[in-house]
């Protein structure tokens, strides 16, 4: 009896050190540690530059692989409040939109509802340019590389003015062409918007119920939407800023409802949280919301665009093209997919190095000079750290 008693009283012992053992925390391996220190080091660098930058507020995400491994937010909505940026604070995403744009066309394509080929004029029976034959020979392909032959920002100034889609496709006859279909990317907004009369053609959906239903919905961005109601009705929202060299200081502006009438070019609305979600989609691990396929079409050279060389103020950047509403670069001897927008004050940035997993989303509530270094510093410091690719 004594025998049986002490064996029960060892294994009761037993069970509570091996409870309390489970729950200590697993040492971190030398890849994760390495890895933390690099993000402490990076959100310090943030920070001080962001306050240096005097831009009111930020936020950030940075993904590796299926793990978003830092997202915060950053100073204020709004210069003339207390409220600060949080994860779910939701920023304009400006042109980032035609990298949503082109991903869900590419789905709709992996669903056999269209082909790439397909010509724009017999979707669009409206669409014309100053060269018939031309507009009879434009693609799907074409819109959404920006490479129709139409001249840089074509009728932008029109999407300005509150014009639909409607009323400016019938206005390309006006234009004189740069070049043949296909041939020279020359950067759009109008004509890239036209895809929206596309999809609705071949689905029976307008564009802002299409991206939800496709995209936001089953990938669970909660707080993304893709009109101006969207935004305005959403008590976190950041406040677009302009600088006043007066003061020198940035001040809030209301935000408008330019590019509203062409969301599929620079009309998205999201948090930093949803862009997290939309990175790992990015990164192939939610192929039940997008097939890898599908962005792998995306993410192809369409197009070359060196002949655009803003981006080349990027030491490093050798080469540069256009797939469907991304840009892909050779960056100090590795790829990176990258797109930037700005509308209304806001400016966006996100990059993806496919090759190793990682992905990193930047949103600012002003312009400022530190959006415009902020993607290559980023990736240069991470190519460099001690956490080995993978």
């Amino acid at each position: 009896m004594k025998k049986h008693l002490f064996v029960f009283i060892f294994f009761l012992v037993a069970c509570q050190i091996s409870d309390k053992t489970a729950n200590l925390p697993h040492p971190k391996s030398p890849e994760q540690q390495a890895q933390d220190r690099f993000i402490q080091q990076f959100e310090t660098r943030f920070k001080a530059q962001l306050a240096a930058s005097k831009c009111p507020g930020a936020a950030v995400v940075i993904v590796r692989d299926s793990t978003v491994v830092f997202e915060k937010g950053f100073g204020l909505r709004s210069s003339k409040t207390r409220d600060s940026v949080d994860v779910h604070t939701v920023f304009r995403l400006a042109s980032l939109s035609k990298g949503f744009t082109g991903v869900l066309a590419a789905k709709i394509v992996s669903e056999g509802l269209m082909n790439w080929d397909e010509t724009v004029k017999r979707i669009i029976p409206a669409f014309t340019l100053s060269d018939a034959g031309q507009a009879g020979r434009v693609t799907i392909r074409h819109l959404l590389s920006h490479s129709s032959g139409l001249p840089r920002h074509a009728y932008t100034n029109l999407i300005e003015a509150g014009e639909t889609i409607d009323e400016i496709i019938p206005q390309f006859r006006n234009v004189k062409l740069i070049a043949k279909e296909g041939q020279v990317f020359a950067y759009q907004n109008a004509a890239f918007a036209i895809i929206e009369k596309v999809l609705q053609k071949k689905t029976g959906i307008a564009f802002p119920d299409l991206i939800t239903r496709n995209l936001f919905q089953p990938a669970g961005m909660k707080d993304a939407s893709a009109s101006y109601a969207g935004i305005v009705s959403n008590p976190d929202i950041a406040q677009p800023h302009k600088w006043n060299a007066a003061d020198s200081a940035y001040h809030p502006v209301p935000i408008t409802e330019r590019y509203y009438n062409t969301a599929s070019a620079g009309g998205i609305n999201a948090s930093i949280h949803d862009m997290g979600i939309w990175l790992q989609v990015l990164l192939g691990n939610r192929p039940e919301v997008v097939p890898l396929s599908a962005i792998d079409d995306a993410f192809t050279p369409e197009v070359a665009s060196e002949n655009e060389n803003r981006y080349f103020r990027w030491d490093g950047v050798t080469s540069s093209s256009y797939g469907f509403g991304w840009r892909i670069f050779q960056f100090e001897g590795r790829e990176l997919v990258y797109h930037g927008g700005y509308v209304n004050d806001f400016r966006t940035e996100i990059a993806i190095d496919r090759t190793n997993k990682v992905g990193i989303c930047v949103l600012f509530n002003a312009p400022n000079d530190m959006a415009s270094t902020v993607i290559p510093d980023f990736f240069r410091a991470y190519w460099n750290k001690d956490v080995p690719e993978q």
